[in-house]
């Protein structure tokens, strides 16, 4: 049993990703009027938080979704993720989840929103959980991509448009 947790101790380090990194692509939908927004994070890193900030134990990789799942994502999303629209904040419904392997999606929708002439947007997924923690948020606002690239020193950032 001992050589077995030695063996598997090696093993972690190669498990783990070198990198942490969150993919945010927010979209002003012209037709609709909405603010959609995708939020692609590593499973592990979102089950480890959920597990150590508000003591919820989840699997993804086993679990169907639940309620309380639902509810404590709804409160990490607005703790760590925030639009100002002008001078409006935007407020969010969260929409549901995708996992693929590694992977997870969040899914956000900020209803009527047409987009101002400044946006500020926020992301601080957890930049308190690693010191190289990277958020990437691309924006799509009259057709044009705009991308800011958000950590622990640059919490959020401005877009004007012209």
């Amino acid at each position: 049993m001992y050589l077995l947790l030695s063996l598997l101790s090696l093993w972690q380090p190669l498990l783990q990703h070198d990198f942490h990194t969150s993919i945010t692509e927010a979209h002003f939908n012209t037709q609709s009027g909405n603010l959609e927004v995708s939020i692609k994070v590593f499973t592990d890193d979102l089950e480890n938080h959920l597990q150590a900030r508000y003591q919820h134990k989840i699997r993804f990789s086993e679990t169907t979704r639940t309620n309380t799942t639902d509810s404590i994502l709804t409160i990490f999303l607005k703790e760590h993720f925030s639009v100002v629209n002008g001078n409006k904040s935007v407020i969010f419904s969260y929409l549901g989840l995708e996992h693929e392997k590694d992977i997870t999606y969040l899914y956000l929708e900020g209803l009527n929103q047409n987009p101002q002439s400044q946006v500020t947007l926020r992301n601080t997924i957890f930049i308190d959980d690693f010191n190289d923690q990277a958020n990437i948020v691309n924006a799509r606002v009259n057709g044009d991509w705009h991308s800011v690239f958000l950590n622990k020193n640059k919490p959020q950032q401005v877009l004007r448009f012209d």
